[in-house]
């Protein structure tokens, strides 16, 4: 028996990696009756079933790689046609967002087309003379099999003689971990103070981070420029501040400058960018105005310039009282300030708080004061060391009460350190300020557990209210020597402008994850810790404040400088891990 075929069908490979059935044209074809009765109709099951590329063999995890481009990478006295063409070392397909980015920025939509291996860029105008252009592809780019490419793709050439050379290039993380598809930024500025409104403006160079968080611009001009990294969540290709985490470079962005701008690091954090405000300044009983913020601020600028937050006449603006001593509290999200000004005269003022030498003061306009008989006992805001167990060198021991305790407290029997549970241990103190009061205990021993008892009617406020509690305790401890091993090394900061700016180091441990912090203006550290392996990093601390600034856009300042040590620490009880040299650069 014959029977006839009226297609004829072929196999052919689809934009997707993937093989599908298409029927070419009609045909008559004869299959025979094979023994049994049963008919093989070859072309049948082709056309019903899902032909799928083959199978077997090493997966293809190789990424494409640039294989040429029209004009060629660095090709100077470039004419004619704004068309660029790239070719891969496959067919590729572009990610998700901005793919392409050109510089300088052309003011019309180019046109750009991918087909197959090849990428054609055409821009809306004409080449400018004695211009260099750079495009890059974003290494969001894959394979058809998803594999992306290592690194951004770029391409440069010039219509002039010469080819710009200035490279950057850095790493991006987050929270930690490397930052991959973060949009880096390059804006050219006439100088380290310039604001700019982000959300409208456009870059002049952009690109995006790799897989591991690496980012590079090469071809750069000789200029100063402003380095953003950013997460692009509208994929507008502008920064909004406001609603996208961002990180800012540690040093000015000077290609020709001084400064190495091959091993950046920017740390992407959401930053409220909202200047905090006054929400209450009031003046209570305990002669002392206390403060509500709408935001948490730096004190470091307050504690060395105390001179900076003042009482003026609220009529004539003339100054009044200049801040004696000040005590920090923490209401839920809003940072509380307790101010003493000394005795203030009854009547109206206007209260201003600076906190930074870069912006505009805090204020207040109106603040009532009004005598009042004090009443109101005072507390316990916080004290030190806390529960964390520390090496003995490390121990501070003080409290912070809520407003100014007479001078002559504490009476004697007041506090009691107890050793074990078993031992008592002499104490003295001494106040810090009206609000502070250290404590020193004549020793303390490693490996030993401790209890500080305050008894309430032995400390008073300045109108002779006791502490409202009648007995509070405190518990600390110490760690033992035997336990302990020593790191030391050498400190080296060469950064223009910030070769003796204090630094601050901390070693984490890999295992229980504990952190050691050691701080200072030397250049040679000693930090003691348990037995273990460490991680080393560090940060210059330029404002003082013990904490690595991010850096701010307005007024704009650049993050400070931070590092990590390359190898991990290993640190053995009772001996002591020498030469290490951390290295701020």
């Amino acid at each position: 028996m014959v029977a006839k075929s009226s297609r004829h069908i072929t196999a052919k490979r689809g934009t997707d990696g993937k093989v599908e059935a298409v029927i070419v044209k009609n045909r008559a074809h004869e299959l025979r009756l094979l023994a049994g009765g049963v008919v093989l109709v070859a072309a049948l099951a082709l056309a019903c079933a899902e032909v799928r590329a083959p199978s077997g063999g090493t997966p293809d995890k190789t990424p494409p790689k640039l294989l040429s481009s029209v004009p060629a990478s660095g090709q100077i006295d470039v004419s004619g046609k704004p068309t660029i063409k790239i070719r891969f070392s496959e067919a590729v397909q572009p990610g998700t967002g901005p793919q392409v980015f050109i510089s300088p920025r052309p003011v019309g939509k180019p046109r750009i087309k991918w087909h197959g291996s090849e990428l054609s860029v055409t821009l809306p105008e004409t080449l400018a003379t004695n211009q260099t252009y750079v495009i890059q592809v974003s290494a969001t780019t894959s394979d058809l099999r998803g594999n992306k490419l290592d690194s951004a793709i770029i391409v440069a050439f010039s219509t002039g003689k010469t080819i710009d050379s200035g490279t950057i290039a850095g790493k991006v993380t987050q929270n930690g971990a490397p930052a991959a598809g973060a949009t880096l930024a390059l804006y050219a500025i006439s100088s380290d103070t310039v604001s700019m409104v982000y959300d409208s403006v456009n870059a002049d160079y952009e690109t995006i981070s790799n897989q591991k968080g690496n980012f590079e611009f090469r071809f750069l001009p000789k200029r100063l420029f402003r380095l953003i990294a950013f997460s692009d969540k509208n994929r507008n290709e502008r920064f909004n501040p406001k609603t996208e985490p961002f990180g800012l470079s540690d040093r000015p962005i000077d290609l020709g400058g001084p400064l190495d701008l091959t091993n950046l690091e920017l740390n992407m954090a959401t930053v409220d960018t909202a200047l905090p405000q006054v929400l209450t300044a009031l003046y209570t009983q305990s002669k002392v105005i206390k403060v509500k913020l709408s935001k948490e601020i730096s004190l470091a600028y307050l504690k060395l310039h105390p001179d900076s937050v003042l009482l003026k006449d609220s009529a004539t603006q003339a100054e009044r009282y200049h801040l004696v001593a000040f005590a920090e509290r923490l209401d839920s999200a809003a940072l509380g300030l307790t101010l003493l000004f000394g005795d203030i005269a009854d009547g109206t003022y206007a209260l201003h708080l600076r906190y930074d030498s870069l912006r505009p003061a805090l204020t207040a306009p109106r603040v009532v004061v009004k005598a009042a008989k004090d009443k109101e006992p005072p507390t316990i805001l916080s004290w030190l060391p806390g529960e964390k167990p520390l090496f003995v060198p490390a121990v501070k021991v003080g409290l912070t009460f809520s407003e100014p305790i007479d001078s002559a407290c504490p009476k004697p029997g007041s506090l009691v350190l107890i050793q074990n549970e078993t031992d008592t241990i002499a104490v003295s103190s001494r106040w810090s300020d009206p609000f502070q009061l250290e404590i020193i205990p004549a020793k303390l021993r490693p490996g030993a557990k401790y209890r500080l008892d305050l008894f309430g009617a032995g400390i008073a406020d300045l109108a002779g209210n006791v502490v409202a509690d009648s007995l509070r305790s405190f518990r600390f401890s110490t760690l033992s020597e035997d336990s302990m091993g020593t790191v030391t090394g050498t400190i080296v900061v060469s950064i223009p402008g910030h070769e003796a700016d204090p630094v601050v180091l901390q070693l984490q441990d890999t295992r229980r994850k504990a952190k050691y912090r050691w701080e200072g203006g030397s250049r040679e550290f000693r930090i003691d810790v348990p037995a273990g392996k460490y991680l080393l990093s560090g940060f210059v601390d330029s404002d003082r404040d013990g904490v690595r600034s991010p850096g701010t856009l307005s007024p704009f300042r650049y993050a400070e400088t931070t590092g990590n040590y390359p190898d991990t620490i290993s640190v053995r009880a009772r001996f002591e891990t020498t030469g290490i040299e951390f290295q701020l650069k």
